[in-house]
């Protein structure tokens, strides 16, 4: 989940990348895809993990109130739906994928702010997606096609939607501290609720 760095434009970005860097790097040290014996049995735990994750918190987030408004286009940054489908090009059924474990504890909301805090951790996970998917085609030949949609998510535009959303951010959220300590605080969240479901074991 690595993630490139803010814009300087955007002192928000800026403020959660530093407030998040230890969340963050737990994070990192539970994924094990960048791993020279990446198997393609790990790759499938993490897409049935990163699926029982996503789903229900992408769904809370359709969900708030004000963070449609606040991220047009939000539709297009859901991406559950294409790690069910990696799922499946990689072998598994249908129902199979439907009967995974999906996660209970998930980041409390209840505010437009919070749920940018939330999103800002799915939407940088799509930057350091780009090596992971460079990786795994290299070492296991998944690609766009052969389950590889998660991981390159807007592949040529991951770039853009980044910049966008940290343009959001910033145009969305009032300066108030207290505003942006709920940014941070819900990215944090975020990142905890996601390492404890990754930490349980296999998904499959």
């Amino acid at each position: 989940m690595e993630q490139t760095a803010p814009s300087a434009a955007s002192p928000l970005l800026a403020a959660l990348k530093h407030g998040t860097r230890e969340e963050h790097l737990a994070i990192e040290r539970q994924l094990r895809l960048m791993d020279p014996g990446v198997t393609l049995d790990d790759y499938r735990d993490y897409l049935a993990r990163m699926l029982g994750y996503c789903e229900p918190l992408e769904a809370a987030l359709v969900a708030l109130p004000g963070l449609g408004a606040a991220v047009p286009d939000l539709d297009r940054r859901l991406r559950s739906a294409a790690a069910a489908r990696d799922l499946r090009e990689l072998g598994a059924a249908a129902a199979d994928v439907a009967a995974l474990p999906r996660c209970a504890e998930l980041p409390a909301l209840g505010s437009v702010a919070r749920g940018l805090g939330c999103l800002y951790v799915l939407e940088g996970s799509t930057l350091g997606g780009q090596f992971i998917a460079r990786h795994l085609e290299a070492r296991l030949g998944v690609g766009a096609g052969r389950g590889g949609s998660f991981v390159r998510s807007y592949g040529p535009e991951v770039g853009p939607m980044w910049r966008a959303f940290g343009a959001g951010l910033e145009a969305h959220c009032p300066r108030e501290p207290e505003q942006r300590d709920a940014v941070v605080a819900a990215a944090r969240d975020t990142f905890a609720t996601l390492g404890r479901w990754l930490a349980r074991g296999s998904a499959r």
